[in-house]
């Protein structure tokens, strides 16, 4: 799948104006009206789409996992820790008896 860039529907609406901007057909200034971002944003977001094309649109951490995750072995005592003395419990009633 290399070569291939997925954009989110806000990501292909910026993909389509800017190529409109780019044939002149619409200001920047119309461009981010239509988004609802200010000019400076805008003039930002239409350098990298000149520069890196329509992958310079993709969000940079997509794909990439989030800061908030907790560590992969909490995530596993914790599983163990309700399969071993919370058997037989909703995930609802663990919650409420581990508060």
């Amino acid at each position: 799948m290399e070569g291939h860039v997925i954009l989110s529907r806000k990501e292909q609406k910026q993909l389509a104006l800017y190529s409109l901007v780019e044939k002149k057909v619409i200001t920047l200034k119309e461009a981010g009206r239509k988004l609802g971002l200010s000019y400076r944003q805008v003039k930002r977001n239409y350098k990298r789409y000149i520069e890196e094309g329509a992958s310079g649109l993709a969000h940079r951490l997509r794909g990439q996992p989030s800061n908030h995750q907790l560590p992969a072995q909490h995530k596993e005592d914790v599983l163990n820790f309700y399969r071993k003395r919370l058997q037989g419990f909703n995930l609802q009633h663990a919650s409420e008896k581990l508060k």
